[in-house]
């Protein structure tokens, strides 16, 4: 999971990885999951000093082979361990599919047809 990390933050190295994963594994506005095939990390974040409930974002679920629908399953699992742990923050939305290898259909599949579009406008700034 490591090359892939750096790899995805290009700005880590292995050293500065391993401290940032040591440091979220005690911290609970992060949700680190695991199995021997597949990695997930979702934080709890606040939308802004007006809303009123925080949401969750999956940040990555990754899977070491994607073909191989047994880590596929493993990885899928995650969002039922990240839909109980947003509950217990009393969030009321789970944001998806920004760093998944779960399919699509998965995922819907999962939270039973339930995922919803927004669309987000922003500006770079340069």
């Amino acid at each position: 999971m490591l090359p892939r990390l750096v790899k995805a933050y290009p700005h880590l190295t292995n050293q500065t990885a391993l401290g940032f994963l040591h440091t979220i594994l005690y911290n609970s506005e992060f949700h680190f999951c695991y199995t021997p095939h597949a990695a997930g990390l979702a934080q709890v974040e606040r939308v802004h000093a007006l809303t009123a409930r925080p949401i969750v974002r999956e940040k990555f679920v990754w899977v070491q082979d994607v073909k191989n629908p047994d880590h596929l399953a493993e990885a899928v699992c995650f969002y039922d361990d990240f839909h109980v742990w947003a509950k217990h923050h009393g969030a009321d939305v789970i944001v998806v599919e920004e760093a998944s290898d779960v399919p699509h259909e998965m995922i819907r599949e999962k939270f039973e047809k339930r995922i919803f579009t927004r669309q987000q406008q922003f500006v770079r700034v340069t």
